[in-house]
């Protein structure tokens, strides 16, 4: 196919079917980030305000994910069983797939991959486990991430206790990895205040105790520990649905010193924002992580058009 430009100086005649140029740049496959942490601290709801939606289910005093869960970017929401030998199976075909569903085909297979079109998920994949310290089969699944991990994000919601965090995350050193604490505080705590930087002080001080420092990632350098209230954080971001909005924004109502602060307002103190950003550079900078592929893309259609162009020229 041939596309004409006319002007009253030149006529441009470019060929639409040159031929491409082979890229020797790889793709790059991306970083994977992991949540962990003890069960009910919050990793499936740091997922959701991460990804900007519900996900994943989030706790009501049960420990809901029993299984490793990677989500990947994807223009459509869909779900994929991957067992141990490889093969795929969709949940559903239209995309949209039951809690029973996952359920009982997770049964039957090692990791659930869940495509979700989220920002976040362009320069990483993010694997939600099961929390340590529920049983040992949570604790085994758990373990099975942490081979998959390129890096750790540990959610905790109080000071680090020696028989499930510190032996989870010393058996993460062992195994080369690195990793980052996000302290998610309680309902009525909020992150910037003096009692929130104590805890994050104390955690800080057992991590150096511990001997654990060489394998931290402080995400700042104010806030080696980062504290966040992800409580604030999911009502501040609107993804809930009315009644469960409704239900939560009325729980923090009773605790706030201002009572008329707008979702937005409550975001941004919600401390959560900072983090989302930062965790986005970090990846960036940590990973020196560049989507090659589509680089290349970009690179070999500018030769060809320059070509092209250049070669228009010559002859007139």
């Amino acid at each position: 196919m041939r596309k004409e430009f006319k002007s009253s100086k030149m006529k441009f005649s470019i060929s639409m079917q040159n031929k491409t140029k082979k890229s020797s740049a790889k793709p790059s496959s991306k970083p994977l980030l992991v949540l962990s942490g003890q069960y009910q601290n919050g990793k499936s709801t740091f997922l959701n305000c991460l990804l900007g939606g519900m996900y994943a289910v989030e706790g009501n005093g049960t420990v809901t994910t029993k299984y490793n869960a990677k989500y990947v970017f994807g223009d459509f929401r869909m779900g994929e069983v991957i067992s141990e030998d490889g093969e795929i199976k969709n949940l559903s075909p239209d995309g949209f797939f039951s809690a029973e569903e996952t359920v009982q085909e997770m049964a039957k297979g090692s990791l659930l991959r869940i495509s979700a079109y989220s920002p976040m998920l362009i320069g990483m994949d993010i694997l939600d486990s099961p929390g340590c310290g529920a049983n040992s089969q949570d604790n085994t699944v758990a373990e099975k991430a942490l081979s998959l991990a390129d890096f750790v994000i540990y959610i905790l919601q109080k000071a680090l206790d020696n028989k499930e965090d510190i032996s989870f995350l010393k058996n993460l050193t062992k195994k080369g990895k690195h990793f980052t604490i996000i302290l998610n505080c309680h309902d009525e705590n909020d992150p910037n205040s003096a009692k929130t930087k104590s805890l994050c002080g104390e955690v800080m001080a057992k991590i150096k105790t511990e001997k654990l420092e060489s394998n931290y990632v402080a995400l700042q350098k104010d806030k080696p520990v980062y504290p966040v209230n992800l409580l604030w954080a999911q009502c501040g971001l609107g993804y809930l649905g009315e009644a469960e909005m409704r239900k939560k924004w009325n729980k923090i109502k009773v605790y706030l010193d201002n009572e008329s602060i707008t979702p937005l307002a409550l975001l941004a103190r919600s401390n959560f924002l900072p983090v989302r950003t930062l965790l986005s550079s970090f990846v960036s900078a940590f990973f020196n992580y560049t989507p090659m592929s589509r680089l290349s893309l970009m690179s070999t259609i500018a030769e060809n058009w320059t070509s092209e162009l250049i070669s228009v020229f010559e002859k007139e």
